[in-house]
C-alpha cells in the first residue's frame, strides 16, 4: 500500500491529480507517496505493483512520428552535406517544428530540418547559463537554466525570439507533457489552463524551488500549488505520470 507523507515532508516523489484551488489545501494535507525502484526492464516497482514506466520523461530520447530518437542515433545520421557540421547532441533533446534541438552546457543546438544528424554552421543559441531542459508547446520552447527560466518563441530559426519568463530555479529534468485532463474537466485548474494548452490537449508541467507549475502556449506559466510548497531543495528529479497522475522522484537534495 502507498504511505502518505506530509507535504512539507515532500519525501521521495508528489503526485498531483484533479487539484481544485491551490489555495483550498493546507501545508499539512496528505498527498500520495510511494517509494520505487526502476527495472532494467523499464518499469516502476513500487508497493502497489509495477506501474509501466512508458511514459517516464528521459530527456535524453524523443519519440517522433513512431519512432523514438536518442542522441546517438542523430549522431550517426550525419550527411556530410555542404554547408552544414554535425549535430550536437549529449543528454538533453526535443524536437519542435520539423528540428531536433539539444542542450549542452549553456549552448542550445539546432538541426537541420528533415536532415536531423546536420546543423548550419550557426545552428546554435548561447545563452548565460547551464541548460537544465528542454521542452516544447505549439509556439516555444521552454529552456530552464541555472537561475532564471527562458522561452523560445518562434517558428524557425530566422524569427526565434528568446525571452526571459521569470526569475525561477527550475529542477533539472523535471519538465513533462501531460494531458490537460489530469486536473479534471470541472476543476478550476482546468478551467484557467484549457485557454492555453497545447493543440494535442497537452502542457508542460514542472518542478521549481517554490512549487508545481503549468507550462502553457505562449510563455505562459501558472504555479499549481502557490502557496503550499516552498524551499524545495533538489539537484534533479525524474519526472512521470501514470494513471492521471504527475510524479517527480526527487534525485538529489
Amino acid at each position: 500500500m502507498s504511505k502518505p507523507i506530509s507535504i512539507r515532508e515532500f519525501q521521495n516523489f508528489i503526485g498531483i491529480n484533479n487539484i481544485k484551488k491551490p489555495e483550498s489545501l493546507e501545508p499539512n494535507e496528505l498527498v500520495e507517496a510511494v517509494n520505487v525502484d526502476i527495472t532494467p526492464e523499464g518499469y516502476i516497482k513500487s508497493f502497489d505493483g509495477e506501474i509501466d514506466f512508458t511514459n517516464a520523461d528521459f530527456n535524453d530520447r524523443v519519440y517522433v512520428n513512431g519512432r523514438i530518437y536518442k542522441c546517438e542515433d542523430l549522431l550517426k545520421m550525419y550527411s556530410g552535406n555542404k554547408g552544414t557540421k554535425p549535430f550536437r547532441c549529449r543528454n538533453i533533446l526535443e524536437y519542435y517544428r520539423g528540428r531536433f534541438f539539444s542542450a549542452i552546457d549553456n549552448v542550445i543546438y539546432i538541426s537541420d530540418p528533415l536532415d536531423f544528424g546536420s546543423m548550419s554552421i550557426d545552428g546554435f543559441i548561447q545563452v548565460e547559463e547551464p541548460i537544465k531542459n528542454i521542452r516544447a508547446v505549439d509556439d516555444g520552447l521552454y529552456i530552464p537554466i541555472t537561475t532564471k527560466l527562458l522561452f523560445l518563441s518562434g517558428t524557425s530559426p530566422k524569427d526565434f525570439t528568446l525571452k526571459v519568463i521569470d526569475n525561477l530555479r527550475v529542477i533539472k529534468n523535471s519538465m513533462i507533457p501531460v494531458p490537460i485532463t489530469i486536473f479534471g474537466k470541472n476543476t478550476d485548474i482546468y478551467e484557467i489552463l484549457n485557454s492555453y494548452h497545447s493543440k494535442d490537449g497537452k502542457i508542460i508541467v514542472f518542478l521549481a524551488e517554490d512549487g508545481i507549475y503549468a507550462g502553457l502556449n505562449n510563455g505562459i506559466i501558472y504555479n499549481l500549488t502557490k502557496g503550499r510548497y516552498g524551499n524545495i531543495k533538489a539537484k534533479e528529479a525524474l519526472a512521470f505520470y501514470s494513471k492521471n497522475k504527475v510524479y517527480f522522484k526527487i534525485l538529489g537534495g
